[in-house]
């Protein structure tokens, strides 16, 4: 009876302090930076860095400043839109389909065409957000970091 006890006490000490770790998450503009709401809104491309300890930036191309992810929330679900520029002068614009996305602490997973994207994503304050992915890059596989600003 004794360890039931002892049990009980230590699940209800341990979720109180959950509790109070996710209260201690909200910012001074009251945002939640550990819940899914986090990400709706527009946010947009404003730089890429690669190398470990993201030591070198990668100019954008013009037309990259422009691209932007749409997270909304609908529902009860949470969709994704993503538009891109391009062509001379950065007039032709795109965007793909309005995705089902899910949101977990530190991924972002949704359909991109008939492939399954399994985004990393790193909060870096309450209006930024970085993608962590890996490419080639002078011939060694390097961490890439794409950050987004809110708008």
């Amino acid at each position: 009876m004794k360890t039931l006890i002892l049990l009980f006490s230590s699940l209800l000490i341990t979720s109180c302090q959950s509790q109070q770790k996710n209260e201690m998450a909200l910012n001074k503009d009251g945002i939640n930076m550990n819940s899914p709401q986090y990400f709706v809104g527009t946010w947009r491309f404003v730089e890429k860095n690669y190398g470990l300890n993201s030591e070198k930036a990668y100019q954008l191309h013009e037309c990259m400043k422009l691209y932007t992810w749409v997270f909304e929330f609908e529902n009860e679900k949470f969709y994704l839109t993503k538009n891109f520029a391009g062509g001379k002068d950065c007039a032709q614009k795109s965007s793909s389909k309005r995705n089902i996305v899910r949101i977990d602490s530190n991924t972002l997973t949704y359909f991109s065409g008939d492939h399954k994207k399994i985004e990393k994503v790193n909060i870096l304050s309450p209006n930024r957000f970085s993608i962590t992915s890996r490419g080639i890059i002078d011939g060694s596989v390097q961490p890439i970091e794409d950050i987004y600003e809110r708008q």
